[in-house]
């Protein structure tokens, strides 16, 4: 086992203070988020910052990252660190699931906040308990006064940071919406305090309710600076008068320790062996989610790759519990090498560190997936690539990275995998990669470079010590408009415009049901959580305990429910009144 230790160059102990926030620390290891966190935090090292990271869980992000300061042991004060030192973390303010939950715990955290930046006495905590929107907390956050001292002390925390930066993902929207409001509570605790706030590498939606786009809009007016990493999440701020710029995402660069740090396995499994004896030539398969026909079209493909190209596939998850080597993308992985054949030799690698899979994925020769992170990995390589896209998010994400190196293209709906398309595809991005310039990807890598210059002179600026009171960027200058792009043929016409045309119709019908389940995901939650209410109520004058009649509630985790079809047909499922995808993309062609 290597050990995880972060080191940099020194420098002194006067560094800015900058609270680094990614969705790391997860129980189940999340290659994509995990890189750009490290990513971003890398660099803001390097480049004179003093960086505490915010994570799930401590233990686990000091595990796989470097070692943590213990913040218990200083007492909550200021711990001495230096740049270029390990890093330091801080726990996440965890926010409930459900839409309702989520919005009441954000409002009894602005309150809370509001009292602890009066001019008057700071307020004890049982004051703050009894504050209206502290009693409405939902009962999965009781003891209210645990809840409340968490809540002080995580906005205490972020008070002494001279910058809070959040870092890139695809979590601000309805979808993930606890993740989206847990990056807020950040956000409204760093601009009661005074503290700048950077936003880097973001999607934004594509599926967010009223309320949530408002609670995402304000974190984004709140920001000094904002990135986002597809046209559309560009679209998305300037309809709304939000000065925001495209940029690549945050792990466009990842850079592997060296040794490369790996992951805490159950016993029997070793990934090291098996890293050591990977194909001379291989396709690097990502895929997360598919139905029974589609593992037996995706085999189909990947058993022509081994007979036309000597392609042998490689299996890569990005997603899994090293704990329990059968979760996450493996199960699907497993699904799909059943069905190759015999001829075709397969290897199934269990879930890596981020510095392994991307070494894995920048010795590939071609990556198929259906997931974002490989595509980036990959395009910024050089790596040919097919998107294979289950919903409107992935087609968003994949498909907006992929445009920003002229290959939007080369994404297929799950749905059209049959006949002969994905080989064509294959063909094409084969015959691109074969005489593309490495120039396009110089270009894109000089963009996040120069974005992260921007930040560190704003964040490094000599009046950031107000916090926000006067205007930190000094002498830095914005980069330059994103670099235009043509986009590279993936099918010859008309075909190319045929699955145009149903790409677009399955994103509109992903989209339609998702926005469909965001809405109803609320006004049920707020019906269960009105009629909790109620029964608190009755319960109270009744002379019965509340506690004693919504325990089950208050110890149990609630998880969301499907959030989009996994294919164009689902979504038809759901709107039978609607004609078929086939006979829509024929009326469209038609005009």
């Amino acid at each position: 086992m290597t050990e995880n230790n972060h080191s940099s160059t020194a420098l002194p102990s006067t560094a800015p203070r900058v609270l680094v926030i990614g969705d790391i620390g997860q129980h189940t290891y999340h290659v994509g988020d995990e890189a750009m966190t490290i990513a971003s935090a890398q660099a803001l090292s390097e480049g004179g910052a003093a960086v505490t990271l915010m994570t799930r869980d401590v233990g686990h992000s000091a595990r796989y990252i470097g070692t943590a300061v213990n913040r218990e042991a200083a007492n909550h004060e200021v711990a001495n660190h230096e740049a270029g030192a390990p890093y330091e973390y801080l726990p996440f303010f965890l926010f409930p699931w459900a839409p309702a939950e989520r919005e009441l715990t954000l409002a009894a955290l602005e309150c809370i906040l509001a009292q602890l930046h009066t001019d008057r006495e700071r307020p004890s905590i049982t004051e703050l308990v009894a504050l209206p929107q502290v009693q409405a907390l939902p009962e999965v956050l009781h003891p209210l006064e645990q809840t409340v001292e968490r809540m002080v002390d995580f906005a205490d925390s972020i008070a002494t940071m001279d910058a809070v930066v959040v870092s890139g993902g695809g979590n601000l929207n309805s979808r993930y919406g606890w993740l989206l409001y847990e990056r807020a509570a950040a956000v409204r605790a760093a601009e009661h305090a005074g503290v700048p706030v950077y936003v880097t590498g973001q999607s934004l939606g594509p599926v967010l309710n009223p309320h949530d786009a408002q609670v995402l809009e304000r974190m984004l007016r709140t920001a000094r600076s904002v990135t986002v990493r597809e046209r559309s999440s560009l679209a998305w701020c300037r309809e709304r008068g939000i000065d925001a710029r495209l940029s690549v995402d945050d792990a466009t660069d990842y850079l592997a320790a060296s040794p490369a740090r790996t992951l805490h396995y159950a016993e029997g499994v070793s990934a090291g062996q098996v890293l050591d004896e990977l194909p001379e030539r291989y396709v690097c398969v990502t895929v997360n989610e598919c139905t029974e026909q589609q593992a037996q079209q995706i085999a189909c493909l990947l058993d022509n790759m081994w007979r036309e190209h000597g392609y042998a596939p490689v299996f890569l998850s990005h997603f899994g519990d090293p704990q329990n080597p059968e979760s996450g993308d493996i199960q699907v992985h497993q699904r799909i090498a059943e069905q190759l054949s015999p001829s075709t030799p397969a290897t199934l690698l269990p879930i890596l560190h981020a510095d392994q899979s991307v070494t894995v994925h920048r010795g590939a020769a071609f990556t198929l997936t259906s997931r974002y992170h490989p595509a980036v990995f990959s395009a910024a390589a050089g790596i040919p690539v097919l998107a294979l896209v289950p919903d409107a998010f992935t087609q968003m994400r994949a498909g907006g990275a992929l445009s920003l190196y002229g290959l939007g293209e080369f994404t297929l709906p799950l749905g059209m995998l049959a006949g002969g398309v994905p080989e064509l595809m294959v063909a094409a991005a084969l015959r691109h990669a074969a005489v593309a310039s490495d120039a396009r990807r110089t270009e894109l890598l000089e963009v996040l470079r120069a974005e992260r210059a921007y930040l560190l002179a704003q964040i490094l600026a000599p009046d950031a010590e107000t916090h926000g009171e006067a205007d930190a960027r000094g002498n830095a200058e914005a980069p330059a408009p994103f670099p235009a792009v043509e986009q590279v043929p993936a099918l010859p016409e008309p075909l190319g415009a045929t699955v145009r045309a149903a790409r677009d119709l399955f994103t509109e019908t992903s989209l339609t049901a998702g926005f469909e389940w965001a809405m109803s995901d609320r006004a049920h939650s707020w019906d269960a959580e009105h009629r909790r209410q109620l029964e608190r109520a009755r319960a109270i004058g009744g002379g019965h305990s509340a506690h004693g009649i919504h325990s089950a509630h208050g110890a149990e985790e609630t998880r969301p429910v499907t959030v989009e079809p996994e294919s164009s047909s689902e979504a038809a499922e759901m709107h039978p009144a609607q004609p078929s995808l086939l006979a829509r993309v024929a009326r469209r062609l038609r005009g």
